[in-house]
Protein backbone atom coordinates (compact mmCIF):
# COMPACT_ATOMS: atom_id res chain seq x y z
CA UNK A 1 0.00 0.00 0.00
CA UNK A 2 1.33 3.42 -0.96
CA UNK A 3 1.49 6.09 1.67
CA UNK A 4 1.88 9.78 0.89
CA UNK A 5 2.95 12.13 3.60
CA UNK A 6 2.18 15.76 2.94
CA UNK A 7 4.79 18.49 3.07
CA UNK A 8 4.16 21.61 5.14
CA UNK A 9 3.11 23.49 1.99
CA UNK A 10 0.66 20.75 1.06
CA UNK A 11 -0.73 20.73 4.58
CA UNK A 12 -1.23 24.52 4.42
CA UNK A 13 -3.06 24.11 1.10
CA UNK A 14 -5.28 21.41 2.59
CA UNK A 15 -6.07 23.60 5.60
CA UNK A 16 -6.79 26.61 3.35
CA UNK A 17 -9.22 24.53 1.31
CA UNK A 18 -10.98 23.33 4.45
CA UNK A 19 -11.14 26.86 5.86
CA UNK A 20 -12.55 28.15 2.56
CA UNK A 21 -15.20 25.44 2.54
CA UNK A 22 -16.13 26.17 6.15
CA UNK A 23 -16.02 29.97 6.06
CA UNK A 24 -17.36 30.64 2.58
CA UNK A 25 -19.31 27.67 1.31
CA UNK A 26 -20.91 26.41 4.53
CA UNK A 27 -21.98 29.94 5.43
CA UNK A 28 -23.94 30.11 2.17
CA UNK A 29 -25.76 26.77 2.48
CA UNK A 30 -28.92 28.25 4.06
CA UNK A 31 -29.08 30.85 1.30
CA UNK A 32 -28.64 28.18 -1.38
CA UNK A 33 -31.32 26.01 0.23
CA UNK A 34 -33.84 28.84 0.49
CA UNK A 35 -33.31 30.40 -2.93
CA UNK A 36 -32.18 27.38 -4.99
CA UNK A 37 -29.57 29.72 -6.47
CA UNK A 38 -25.94 28.80 -6.84
CA UNK A 39 -23.63 31.42 -5.25
CA UNK A 40 -21.59 32.18 -8.36
CA UNK A 41 -19.55 34.78 -6.52
CA UNK A 42 -17.66 32.02 -4.66
CA UNK A 43 -16.56 30.28 -7.87
CA UNK A 44 -13.23 32.14 -8.28
CA UNK A 45 -12.11 30.92 -4.85
CA UNK A 46 -13.28 27.41 -5.59
CA UNK A 47 -11.50 27.37 -8.94
CA UNK A 48 -8.17 28.44 -7.41
CA UNK A 49 -8.45 25.78 -4.72
CA UNK A 50 -9.42 23.17 -7.31
CA UNK A 51 -6.48 24.05 -9.54
CA UNK A 52 -4.04 23.82 -6.63
CA UNK A 53 -5.56 20.52 -5.47
CA UNK A 54 -5.41 19.10 -9.01
CA UNK A 55 -1.75 20.08 -9.40
CA UNK A 56 -0.95 18.45 -6.07
CA UNK A 57 -2.76 15.25 -7.05
CA UNK A 58 -0.94 15.11 -10.41
CA UNK A 59 2.40 15.47 -8.65
CA UNK A 60 1.45 12.64 -6.31
CA UNK A 61 0.33 10.38 -9.16
CA UNK A 62 3.50 11.10 -11.14
CA UNK A 63 5.62 10.30 -8.11
CA UNK A 64 7.08 13.80 -8.38
CA UNK A 65 6.74 14.55 -4.68
CA UNK A 66 10.00 13.56 -3.07
CA UNK A 67 11.19 13.39 0.49
CA UNK A 68 12.94 16.43 1.95
CA UNK A 69 16.42 14.83 1.93
CA UNK A 70 16.16 13.89 -1.75
CA UNK A 71 14.80 17.34 -2.61
CA UNK A 72 17.76 18.97 -0.84
CA UNK A 73 20.14 16.76 -2.85
CA UNK A 74 18.41 17.72 -6.09
CA UNK A 75 18.68 21.40 -5.19
CA UNK A 76 22.41 21.11 -4.44
CA UNK A 77 23.07 19.25 -7.69
CA UNK A 78 21.07 21.74 -9.75
CA UNK A 79 22.74 24.70 -8.04
CA UNK A 80 26.19 23.25 -8.66
CA UNK A 81 25.43 22.66 -12.34
CA UNK A 82 24.22 26.25 -12.77
CA UNK A 83 27.55 27.55 -11.49
CA UNK A 84 29.64 25.78 -14.16
CA UNK A 85 31.35 27.70 -16.97
CA UNK A 86 29.10 25.93 -19.49
CA UNK A 87 26.00 27.38 -17.81
CA UNK A 88 27.54 30.86 -17.64
CA UNK A 89 28.32 30.69 -21.38
CA UNK A 90 24.76 29.60 -22.12
CA UNK A 91 23.32 32.51 -20.15
CA UNK A 92 25.73 35.02 -21.72
CA UNK A 93 24.88 33.78 -25.22
CA UNK A 94 21.18 34.17 -24.45
CA UNK A 95 21.66 37.76 -23.26
CA UNK A 96 23.80 38.56 -26.30
CA UNK A 97 21.37 36.80 -28.68
CA UNK A 98 24.01 34.46 -30.08
CA UNK A 99 24.62 30.72 -30.07
CA UNK A 100 26.79 29.49 -27.19
CA UNK A 101 30.34 28.46 -28.02
CA UNK A 102 29.55 24.86 -27.18
CA UNK A 103 26.61 24.72 -29.64
CA UNK A 104 27.39 22.44 -32.61
CA UNK A 105 28.37 24.33 -35.75
CA UNK A 106 26.26 23.90 -38.85
CA UNK A 107 27.68 21.36 -41.30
Amino acid sequence: MLSFSLTEEQMRLKERARAFAKDVVEARIPEMDSTNNYPWDVVPGLVQNAIAATKLRLLQIAGAIVEDALFADLLREHSSARQLAEAAEGLASFREKRKPSWYPAAA
